[in-house]
């Protein structure tokens, strides 16, 4: 069931949109893709975002009981841990903030979904449109060339590094939440509403997406190419909790090594 219908003209943190269409419900948010309203300014480098309202847990079901106000108060934690992270961040393969604010929801759709009756307000988030498609199907839906597999790995490997650094984690780095774009086959990480536990699980799940790319585009890559990928994700692996000596290897020491792999004249060395 979507909360918002299309055409639904809102404001969140200043930006004016209008929701275009549902684009995927969870237990906790429901997320729309929306464009700038004809009287507002632009959103976003193609006039569209993310919509990303936050839910209190359970309660769009028929028969759910009223919102509790600790409900309430999750759904905004959420938000407000999410839009945190974000804000910290800056870096061109990483999604982008782009408003905070809450949503006012209008009598009809509190009469959508009887458990919202009391609400007046959701938390919401804007953020920045990709036009893409998940790592792993980008190879053959965009036909990728095989600098162009390594290259969007280094990026995401940047990207890690990056949110590291920022003390920033994205804990859920996986292929649906590494879309690449159409427009300039660049990758983005996006997602982050379930960040922040473990920089090691991070560097694994970096490791494992590395291994599938290099299953998955292995008729793709030189053998050579192949076998330093998979080098690669053994060493990023190896940094399991509770694996002996610590962490082995960190973001930004994977993203070097495949930026060597797509560019192996400019610098020595490899995984």
């Amino acid at each position: 069931m979507s909360l918002l219908a299309a055409g639904r003209r809102l404001e969140i943190g200043g930006l004016r949109l209008e929701v275009v269409r549902l684009l995927a419900t969870g237990a906790s948010a429901h997320v729309y893709l929306a464009r700038g309203d004809a009287s507002g300014e632009a959103v976003g480098e193609d006039g569209r975002c993310v919509l990303k309202v936050f839910l209190p847990p359970s309660r769009l079901g028929p028969g759910a009981e009223p919102v509790t106000a600790a409900g309430l108060a999750a759904a905004r934690t959420l938000q407000r841990r999410e839009a945190g992270r974000l804000a910290r961040l800056d870096h061109p393969n990483v999604v982008r903030l782009l408003g905070v604010g809450r949503l006012e929801l209008s009598p009809e759709e509190r009469m959508l979904a009887p458990g919202l009756a009391p609400v007046v307000h959701l938390p919401a988030l804007c953020l920045s449109h990709v036009e893409g498609v998940p790592l792993l199907l980008a190879f053959d839906l965009l036909d990728l060339a095989p600098e162009q597999i390594l290259h969007a790995l280094s990026r995401v490997a940047d990207a890690l590094a990056h949110i590291h650094e920022r003390r920033v984690l994205h804990n859920d780095v996986k292929s649906d939440n590494v879309l690449v774009r159409r427009a300039d086959l660049e990758p983005v990480l996006v997602d982050f509403g379930g960040a922040g536990r473990s920089r090691s699980r991070d560097l694994v799940q970096l490791g494992e997406l590395i291994a599938a790319v290099s299953v998955q585009a292995v008729h793709r890559l030189e053998p050579v190419a192949a076998a330093e990928l998979t080098a690669c994700a053994a060493a990023l692996r190896s940094n399991r909790e509770g694996s002996s000596g610590g962490p082995w290897w960190s973001a930004e020491r994977a993203a070097g090594a495949l930026a060597r792999l797509v560019a192996p004249e400019e610098s020595a060395g490899s995984c």
